[in-house]
């Protein structure tokens, strides 16, 4: 289960941001999480409660917000959201081999703090 290593490392980066506001309380970690990241949400967010009770934020939220599979047409050039893995067929001009240009993230977007 390697989304409890990217858990323990999502607190790694926000524990090394929040050292330079030693002021601040971390609320939540927000993510951005593609379809195509190799990522399980499901199995990260139970790795991540267990990653943060022995972590400098025991009640930081993880809040995860999913990103779309988002393909360009090398033919017409319409860029718009696939409609799955298995048809990336474009909706406008119905070329079969879209080229993805996103849904492969994995990325912290915010860290949510409150000032003491």
């Amino acid at each position: 289960m390697h989304e409890l290593s990217i858990a323990l490392n999502l607190l790694e980066v926000a524990q090394q941001t929040m050292s330079e506001h030693a002021e601040s309380e971390l609320v939540a970690i927000h993510i951005r999480l593609g379809p195509m990241s190799g990522v399980v949400r499901e199995a990260l967010e139970s790795a991540y409660l267990i990653a943060r009770e022995e972590s400098f934020c025991p009640n930081a939220a993880l809040v995860i917000e999913e990103t779309e599979l988002m393909v360009d047409c090398p033919k017409c050039g319409d860029h718009q959201v696939a409609v799955s893995l298995n048809d990336l067929r474009c909706r406008k001009c119905g070329t079969v081999s879209g080229r993805i240009v996103g849904g492969r993230e994995m990325e912290i977007s915010a860290l949510e703090v409150k000032d003491e």
